[in-house]
């Protein structure tokens, strides 16, 4: 498999907002060694100040694979979302925050989630939560599958062409629809490599289901 994608390794002080665009992904180092690396069209919004006195915390919209690292006076680290709080002293994890829902895949280490309807859920490797609204869902995950995208590969495991198709329009900007729609419960097992151009995915993709993928400026439309 080909994997090309845009990266940037960056030394990160005190800036405010990072973000990344359709196709990119971007990776930095934050100042107290924790490497973050921000999936397509995502942003993270670091505190003004720098840290806190008793936390380091972040606000992701998107989707971000993180790196932590232990600090001497064992200050927490807080991911934000919309929907939970992710709270680490140092551990490797991923979070995917869009829709109103937010995913989170623990690999190393353990995380603790906090959530308006669940003040705790203790999170350990291998565990996959998502918290949409009032309700949160678990299982058990293969997790090193939710990490390929940094490495520039999609990896799906059964997952619903539906899902499939959503996670192409949130990489590369697309808005992709079935004309049947029954399709997108069909499951998908397959590795892409995440390509700068998004439209030979989709494409690939479709000729999986024996599909036709037409294009109108950023809509495809997949039909038999």
């Amino acid at each position: 498999l080909l994997a090309v994608g845009l990266w940037w390794q960056l030394r990160v002080r005190a800036p405010t907002l990072l973000q990344t665009r359709s196709g990119q992904t971007r990776t930095v180092t934050l100042a107290d060694g924790s490497r973050v690396t921000l999936n397509a069209n995502s942003q993270l919004r670091l505190q003004p100040d720098g840290w806190g006195r008793f936390s380091r915390e972040v606000w992701l919209s998107g989707e971000a694979f993180f790196e932590i690292e232990k600090t001497t006076d064992h200050r927490r680290f807080i991911v934000h979302t919309d929907q939970t709080a992710v709270e680490v002293l140092g551990t490797q994890f991923n979070v995917l925050a869009r829709r109103q829902r937010t995913n989170v895949v623990l690999l190393e280490g353990r995380v603790e989630l906090r959530t308006e309807a669940r003040p705790t859920l203790a999170l350990v490797p291998g565990d996959w939560v998502q918290v949409a609204g009032r309700q949160t869902t678990r299982k058990r995950v293969r997790a090193e599958a939710y990490r390929a995208w940094t490495e520039n590969r999609l990896v799906f495991e059964a997952v619903p062409l539906a899902d499939v198709l959503l996670t192409l329009e949130d990489r590369y900007g697309y808005r992709i629809q079935l004309a049947d729609s029954a399709l997108g419960q069909r499951t998908y097992t397959g590795v892409l490599p995440a390509l700068p151009d998004g439209s030979t995915l989709v494409r690939a993709v479709a000729e999986t289901y024996g599909l036709t993928a037409t294009r109108s400026d950023s809509l495809f439309v997949l039909h038999p």
